[in-house]
Order: C-alpha cells, then structure tokens, then sequence
C-alpha cells in the first residue's frame, strides 16, 4: 500500500507539500500536530518519517477517525493535522465540518 499526499483548496488552510516542507525545514518553534488515519500502519509510517526528517515538527496526538480527531484537535489545538481523507466513521472534510473555526493547517493524505 502507497501513501499519496494531495493537498485540496476547498479549505483555505489547506497545506500543500511544498507547504509542509517549509513547516519541516525553517528554524521556529515546534509545529504541534495531530496524525488523523484510520490505518494504524499509516500513523505510524508517518509518524516515523515525522521523527526522522522533521525535526521541529512534535506529534501530539494520533486518531483514528473523525470523531476521535475531533476529539483530539478541540483537546491538543494543533499548528498541523495530516488528515485522511477517507477513513471507516467518515472522511476527512466530516471532521473538518465538524471542528467548526479551523485555526490550524491541514495537509490532506490517503492511501492508494
């Protein structure tokens, strides 16, 4: 199984790739994320490369769909979330809908 990063412009805040390598690669303080997919195996593909090639970048906290994501963002108030898109209780712009005001960015992932 492949893990494809798109990024989608329905939001405003929506992080591109090229956006996540500027959050990866500039000196500033810690970038608190959240990793939302439903897979295990891709929370921990990406939280593995978050460790080794992102150093400014500290996971907070994992979930494993919308309502536990939505759970998570309203406890952590994350800078980031790496979001699925298609996940087992709804897909990634549920979760958005949901949030209501999102005062973070989003990078928008699934898996092929």
């Amino acid at each position: 199984m492949e893990l494809g990063i798109s990024s989608v412009s329905l939001y405003p805040k929506i992080a591109s790739p090229s956006d996540f390598y500027y959050f990866c690669s500039k000196p500033r303080p810690m970038i608190r994320t959240i990793v939302i997919d439903d897979e295990e195996n891709n929370r921990q593909m990406i939280s593995d490369l978050l460790e080794n090639h992102c150093p400014k970048v500290q996971k907070v906290a994992e979930a494993d769909g919308v309502e536990s994501g939505v759970k998570a963002i309203h406890q952590y108030r994350p800078d980031l979330i790496l979001l699925d898109i298609k996940m087992d209780d709804g897909d990634g712009f549920d979760l958005l809908e949901k949030v209501g005001s999102i005062d973070f960015k989003v990078m928008a992932d699934t898996s092929c």
